[in-house]
């Protein structure tokens, strides 16, 4: 399974990560809603438009996975806590809980 790390500081409670997916350009935005405790993560494609708005956060449980729409990356997004299931605090994401991205050859495997 080839899975790589996707850097994430958690330092701003409203910030935007670029990534390269499958050979594809990516715009992950993550934005904690301190009215519901959660983290919440957004995809954009390569020229800004939206894929996927609004998931809510959640630890072991790759994200995109029923998500097969058009502009969705070929493999999986997960969140992988450090052996525990609770979700990521407020400044919890890239320390406790980090973000992974598994090729679309091993989401195959």
């Amino acid at each position: 399974m080839a899975a790589r790390e996707i850097v994430l500081d958690s330092a701003d409670p409203h910030f935007t990560v670029q990534a390269q997916l499958d050979g594809s350009s990516y715009t992950l935005e993550l934005e904690w809603l301190e009215a519901v405790g959660s983290w919440f993560c957004s995809l954009y494609g390569a020229k800004g438009e939206p894929v996927l708005s609004g998931l809510k956060v959640v630890t072991d449980w790759p994200i995109t996975a029923r998500h097969r729409t058009r502009g969705v990356p070929p493999g999986q997004l997960i969140f992988q806590g450090d052996g525990h299931t609770a979700p990521p605090g407020r400044l919890e994401l890239g320390e406790r809980v980090k973000l992974y991205y598994i090729d679309a050859g091993g989401v195959d495997a």
